[in-house]
């Protein structure tokens, strides 16, 4: 029984922890640590507070084997931070739980209560998650029931796990009216929660949004235009390229845009950013690696490209001090439809993505504080040269492994930009100032090798934004100066047009989270914002975004995405209809696809679980000791059990379960006398160890001969008769 309340208790685990894999509602559940935690470390400790307790091993060996596990275990997911101290302790109490509930013949009752009172909180904080969403309103009659009917069992079947294996004699005398106590506490908690949880808390309407001619017409036109952008990636310099209509799509229809309007020329939105800065360069990819052929690639060991994927269910702070000056702290709410998270250099802290369902389709919601450069052009030319230490932690950033005839062809342009005594800084306006006579055009072009930045230098001299970006890099880091580069989207209040605030002003009165901020405060960044640039490191102050697209010629009349059409969604405000039907098929093949990725997981784990096992109490049955003595016993029942023989209860001695199988005669009357004896001297000792092993060794080989052909070793391998041991 205790077998099967364990594996229940673990099956029971999985299942939650499993939740944010396939849950509607939350985004990216698990970093390393979390996979490592949740799916290594605590199923681990399970394992070995069950399995590996006395009498297997003593008591100090099985305390070492789970301290040493866990220890090698945290360094290894959680490396040499703070968090693997989190690690350790997590897997510390998944220990004491499991050998307080099964280990202590009820005494840890008061411990599974607590144990109970935690699943359940995290079973309700899922299901909150599930109305967060309006993408998860459209699958509330399938999947997300299926999840609440899911999590509603598996809780109280929990309960009733940790229950029963509290009150070893449950089903005996009195037990029996323990249990039907346990049983109507169960019903009157389900009766208790049925009445708490609000009637619609699962049934969601979805809310359809169909085009209408009055979008424009609700707002007052707004007279006059922008100024040209400075720094930023839209630029035009003729109002016949700003005549570009605001057009609606109906937010139900939103996530068919590309595929429905892919070829249609549009600002598509992407997200709103709220903040006071005039400028965000909000990147999400740091590239800082420089290969020879390549060109700067994505650096995979770089922090900053971690922030993009960071776990939901986490607030992010920056502990690393900087001593960066003319830094300001500013904050941005952002409202994006993409999943990854946007940040402007320096980022200080984050809150946990949300999704919003009332925020559709601008549903990925977080809070950002970054240190973001607040000077001038006049502080930077006051710069000073880098320090030697500086210099050796910068060294990636100014490696330029490029091959000779590359290297010579990049000076070629570079040197007649620089003066001799030029800073920092004054290198970087001079590289700028060499993009004057190129062409930039509108676009945005992954492919960044070395060959193709070298032809837009030298030869081309019309390029995108990622032309301009990678060449600055490179040349800054071969004028002395470390460079990379970011993608991402350039939020400025400098880009936004009379379309742009006419549709922030529809959006915000139509969406309510946005009306707490002014309409000042909002910029929309859409799919013409999407960037490349360059940062440059400038002593004392950091890491500067540089605009090098800002020196260029400005794209041709026609060329500039200004003047496309802006599309926003469209939004109705009233009653809600329903939308789709109340089940599908797809609903019914997820769950299906759902329940066979958990059973084969729990199948995996629980071979895996037997074979580790089996290895173990082979290890220690090599010993001629107590311990080993009950290991080399263990493991012949383990091998046995495999191979068809009957289940020996504890109360049946080795001695009496060979009067079933005449063949164990030998060994149980030397196990016997291992085990009972009180004196033996060492030669008698040493003599009955022999006849053991020996003894041991023919039995295996007399069942071996039985049992021969890949049929029979077949059932071997999936048999799990042993776990009765």
């Amino acid at each position: 029984m205790k077998h099967i309340l364990f594996f229940t208790r673990l099956l029971l685990y999985l299942a939650v922890v499993a939740v944010p894999f396939f849950h509607p509602a939350i985004l990216v559940p698990y970093d390393l640590s979390g996979i490592g935690l949740w799916f290594v470390i605590v199923p681990a400790m399970f394992f070995i507070a069950f399995y590996l307790s006395p009498p297997l091993l003593r008591l100090r060996y099985w305390l070492i084997i789970s301290g040493g596990f866990l220890l090698i275990a945290s360094l290894v997911f959680g490396g040499f931070t703070p968090d693997a101290i989190g690690l350790m302790g997590v897997g510390a109490l998944a220990f004491i739980l499991t050998a307080l509930v099964f280990k202590t013949q009820g005494k840890g009752r008061v411990v599974a209560a607590i144990e109970i009172m935690f699943t359940g909180v995290l079973y309700f904080a899922f299901l909150s998650f599930s109305r967060s969403s309006q993408e998860i309103a459209q699958t509330s009659a399938g999947i997300l029931k299926i999840l609440f009917v899911a999590a509603v069992v598996t809780f109280f079947l929990h309960s009733a796990v940790l229950f029963i294996a509290s009150f070893p004699g449950i089903f005996k005398g009195r037990g029996k009216r323990n249990l039907l106590i346990a049983l109507g506490g169960f019903a009157g908690l389900a009766l208790l929660i049925a009445l708490i949880i609000p009637p619609d808390f699962i049934i969601h309407e979805v809310q359809i949004n169909p085009l209408g001619p009055e979008l424009e017409r609700q707002f007052e036109p707004i007279d006059g235009y922008t100024n040209n952008p400075d720094n930023g990636n839209l630029q035009g310099r003729n109002r016949l390229d700003r005549d570009g209509r605001l057009r609606g799509i109906g937010r139900d229809r939103w996530k068919d845009l590309n595929s429905k309007y892919g070829r249609m020329r549009g600002m598509i939105s992407k997200m709103i950013v709220a903040t006071d800065a005039e400028t965000l360069y909000l990147g999400s990819r740091y590239f800082s690696d420089l290969d020879p052929v390549k060109g700067l690639m994505f650096s995979k060991g770089d922090p900053l490209n971690d922030l993009a994927d960071l776990r939901l269910l986490e607030t992010w702070k920056n502990t690393v001090p900087v001593a960066d000056k003319e830094r300001k702290d500013v904050q941005a709410d952002i409202f994006s439809s993409l999943p990854d998270r946007f940040f402007a250099y320096r980022p200080l802290s984050f809150t946990p993505t949300i999704l919003d369902k009332d925020m559709r389709p601008f549903s990925y919601e977080y809070e950002g504080h970054f240190e973001v450069f607040g000077g001038g052009k006049e502080q930077l030319l006051q710069n000073r040269e880098l320090t030697t230490a500086e210099k050796m932690e910068l060294s990636r950033f100014i490696e330029t492994p490029l091959d000779d005839q590359t290297r010579a062809s990049f000076e070629t342009h570079l040197t007649p930009l620089l003066q001799p005594g030029m800073n920092s800084y004054q290198k970087i306006l001079a590289i700028m100032n060499g993009w004057k006579t190129y062409q930039y055009e509108l676009g945005f072009d992954d492919r960044v090798n070395t060959a193709k930045i070298l032809n837009f230098v030298v030869t081309d001299k019309t390029g995108d934004c990622t032309e301009f970006s990678n060449a600055t890099a490179i040349l800054a880091r071969l004028a002395g100066v470390p460079g990379r580069v970011v993608t991402g989207y350039l939020a400025s209040q400098e880009l936004m047009l009379p379309k742009h605030r006419l549709g922030l002003a529809y959006l915000r009165a139509q969406l309510p989270p946005l009306q707490k901020y002014d309409l000042n405060q909002l910029i929309l960044v859409t799919n013409a914002h999407r960037h490349s640039w360059a940062q440059v490191y400038i002593a004392p102050y950091g890491w500067i975004d540089v605009e090098a697209t800002a020196y260029a010629i400005p794209p041709p009349l026609g060329g500039d995405a200004n003047k496309w059409d802006l599309i926003i969604p469209r939004i109705e405000k009233g009653r809600p209809e329903q939308s789709g039907p109340p089940w599908s098929w797809e609903d019914f093949w997820r769950g299906v696809a759902i329940a066979a990725i958990a059973s084969f997981g729990l199948g995996v784990l629980v071979y895996v679980i037997k074979y580790l096992r089996l290895l173990v109490v082979a290890l220690v049955a090599g010993g001629n000791n107590r311990l080993g003595l009950r290991a080399l016993h263990r493991l012949l029942l383990l091998r046995l059990s495999d191979r068809g023989y009957a289940y020996k209860p504890p109360s049946v001695t080795i001695l009496e379960y060979a009067e079933k199988y005449p063949a164990l005669e030998g060994f149980g009357g030397w196990y016997t006398e291992l085990r009972y004896r009180e004196t033996m001297t060492d030669d008698e000792r040493a003599s009955a160890w022999d006849g053991l092993r020996s003894e041991y060794e023919q039995v295996m080989r007399k069942v071996k001969k039985s049992g021969r052909g890949f049929g029979r070793w077949l059932k071997r391998f999936f048999s799990l008769k042993g776990f009765r041991y």
